[in-house]
């Protein structure tokens, strides 16, 4: 009987690190295919566009990443955490994310048009770009539905979701390169690649969610204990994009585009 016991302890262990190994698959092909092309189609855009504009549409890029630092709220691994522990309140702990999320990128979206209307009054180019992203940014907030499939060990569906959001977007980047498109057009690419990767992520939810019923709802003692958690990781993060951003963003109120 220990002879048995022992092999369906090992067999079941065996499951879970298949099923960690092909999710961390997923995620590693998500990733190279986004740094690979990626990086193809940005040197060829930042060729056709020029150091100015160029210069600029980073100079909107690094802005906005600033502001947007703090909307994830450092909910991401806390959540993922509090899923697997807690499944039985998913629903709960999955709603009470994604509202407060919500109410950061409005937050967010705000504090980016507001600024960029003082630190360059002036720049209607700037202000546009960051208007454009901004308003894609808010899309993100469906990443917050990403972190139910990460609980479960279930990247796969979010990697497809995001890879086929990627391909679209690099397909119309080089699209725009080709017919020598406007400076604004390239940020619209970008906020359409965040709004086609949210409709992924909230259908592949609504589909997955027939075998494992998850309904979002708000509780004030969840949002209280998430930030209660989640405070530190807040500041490590807008430390991170400050440490990486920031240079960007004076160069361009400094030196120019």
């Amino acid at each position: 009987m220990a002879l048995i016991s022992s092999f369906r302890v090992y067999w079941a262990n065996a499951a879970a690190q298949n099923r960690a190994w092909a999710n961390m698959g997923w995620l590693f092909t998500d990733r190279v295919l986004r740094s690979g092309l990626g990086l193809l189609v940005l040197i060829w855009m930042a060729r056709h566009l020029g150091p100015a504009q160029f210069g600029v549409l980073n100079y909107a890029t690094a802005y906005v990443a600033l502001i947007w630092s703090f909307t994830d709220l450092g909910l991401s691994s806390i959540v993922v955490r509090n899923l697997v522990k807690r499944p039985e309140d998913a629903q709960r702990i999955l709603g009470t994310a994604f509202f407060l999320r919500l109410g950061a990128v409005i937050l967010g979206w705000s504090a980016a048009l507001t600024g960029i209307g003082w630190l360059r009054p002036a720049d209607t180019v700037a202000r546009t770009l960051v208007t454009i992203l901004a308003t894609g940014m808010l899309f993100q907030v469906c990443d917050t539905l990403a972190w139910w499939f990460e609980a479960l060990v279930q990247s796969k569906h979010i990697a497809w979701a995001r890879s086929g959001a990627f391909l679209l977007s690099a397909a119309l980047r080089v699209a725009l390169i080709i017919s020598r498109a406007p400076l604004s057009a390239f940020a619209l690419a970008s906020a359409i690649e965040l709004a086609v990767t949210a409709l992924g992520v909230v259908t592949v939810f609504v589909w997955r969610r027939n075998s494992a019923t998850v309904r979002l709802s708000f509780t004030w003692a969840f949002a209280r204990s998430l930030l209660c958690d989640s405070w530190p990781l807040i500041f490590s993060n807008l430390a991170i994009v400050i440490y990486m951003r920031l240079d960007q963003v004076m160069l361009g109120n400094m030196r120019g585009d």
